[in-house]
């Protein structure tokens, strides 16, 4: 009976022994993410030096920032850089820069020495919009899963904000159903996108409003001005034939959705014979 009992418990040890040995096997860490226990995956860090950023920056539009980008392996090779944009899509070849040259596709396959890791100076050429944006620098090990991945934050600034000037005094007499020329200079590095223009807050139906000395009506008010970055003219304002005080306001809207006012007082007095 006893005998029985002894080869039981040493049964029951040498499993504990052996299911304690199992899960301590299949424990493990790493960097980057991983298929499963155990595997060290690949590390992707951006490096500090003279004119790279690591974090975040400032650019203005079609500009080139530059990341050091330095990345080896864990368990498995590396198989390619991908470099993604803001919507985490992989970014056109066309606003890259490897060492100086434009990659042939995106992901960027990893031949030689690069498989056991790299160091890589990368440019990315921002676009035209401006805003914040997010550029994101991963590598992909072999196995196809473990991956690593830095991000960089670019705010894109426009060059020229939005300006809207007159050299025309602050207060202005005009005679009751008169025209009157207000010289303007508008300007904005994101392009102009229209202009309006009201009196005493309502806006001003467009045959009271011309682009020309002969006070020919604009089609259609806001009137579109196609992106230019800058206007210089004059905009004919037409006045109702009656006494009264007018706040004017010429607004001016660039492509960024900025609005600049031009306001100025108008007092209208009707002519006497």
């Amino acid at each position: 009976m006893k005998n029985n009992l002894f080869k039981f418990l040493g049964v029951c040890l040498l499993g504990g022994v052996v299911m304690f040995q199992s899960c301590t096997e299949d424990e493990g860490t790493g960097t980057g993410t991983g298929t499963g226990s155990g595997v060290t995956g690949p590390s992707l860090t951006l490096e500090t030096a003279d004119g790279f950023i690591t974090s975040t920056g400032t650019a203005g539009p079609g500009d080139t920032i530059y990341v050091k980008v330095t990345a080896a392996k864990g368990d498995d090779d590396l198989r390619d850089l991908e470099i993604l944009d803001n919507s985490n899509s992989r970014l056109a070849v066309d606003h890259i820069l490897i060492d100086g040259e434009k990659p042939s596709a995106n992901a960027v396959l990893l031949t030689g020495d690069d498989v056991a890791g790299f160091t890589k100076d990368v440019g990315i050429i921002v676009g035209d919009e401006f805003g914040s944006f997010d550029y994101t620098f991963k590598v992909t090990a072999t196995d196809n899963e473990s991956t690593s991945s830095e991000t960089v934050t670019i705010e894109v600034e426009n060059p020229t904000p939005l300006t809207a000037t007159s050299s025309l005094g602050q207060t202005n007499n005009i005679v009751g159903g008169g025209w009157l020329a207000i010289p303007v200079s508008f300007a904005s590095g994101a392009g102009l996108k229209e202009f309006g223009v009201k009196y005493n807050d309502v806006a001003v139906e467009n045959n009271y409003v011309s682009l020309s000395p002969s006070y020919e009506a604009i089609s259609a008010l806001p009137y579109a001005l196609d992106s230019v970055v800058s206007m210089d003219t004059s905009i004919y304002l037409k006045f109702p034939d009656a006494d009264s005080t007018i706040n004017g306001v010429i607004y001016v809207v660039d492509n960024n959705n900025d609005t600049v006012l031009i306001e100025r007082t108008f007092n209208v007095s009707v002519s006497s014979d």
